[in-house]
């Protein structure tokens, strides 16, 4: 099994079960980030692990061609600088977040239901190609 088989299975799953996760119970999540985003420490945490996810993923997949393996190289390189960008301004989001609720009444919901129906169909997808198509 490649790499990138191994690592779209893995993120294929991520991607459906948390997306899935995430919907059947938004008010939970919603809740979840609200009070995340008040803490330091837990912000700092995430911020290191999700830079070291990303750090794992880039060397161990960049691959740039056009097909599924951009997928996972997105993703990876989403990864690295999501944890990097919380690592130099850890209360960007805290801030954004409070910013579009005031300004502009957006909703996290609004943006969690999004992201996860977003994430479900990639999700699906990778399991497909790495589960079926790939192992025909």
């Amino acid at each position: 099994m490649t790499i990138s088989i191994f690592l779209g299975k893995i993120i294929g799953l991520y991607l459906l079960i948390t997306s899935i996760a995430i919907l059947f119970n938004l008010k939970f999540y919603k809740k979840a980030i609200d009070e995340a985003v008040k803490s330091p420490m837990l912000i700092l945490l995430a911020s290191i692990l999700t830079l070291i996810l990303g750090i794992i993923l880039i060397i161990s997949h960049n691959i740039w061609i056009v097909s599924w393996h951009l997928i996972i190289t997105i993703f990876a390189w989403f990864v690295l600088f999501k944890g990097a960008f919380l690592m130099m301004f850890p209360n960007a989001l805290s801030n954004c977040i409070k910013h579009y609720k005031t300004k502009y009444k957006i909703d996290v919901l609004d943006w969690l239901k999004w992201i996860c129906i977003i994430s479900l169909f990639v999700g699906i997808y990778l399991i497909y190609i790495t589960f079926v198509y790939v192992t025909k």
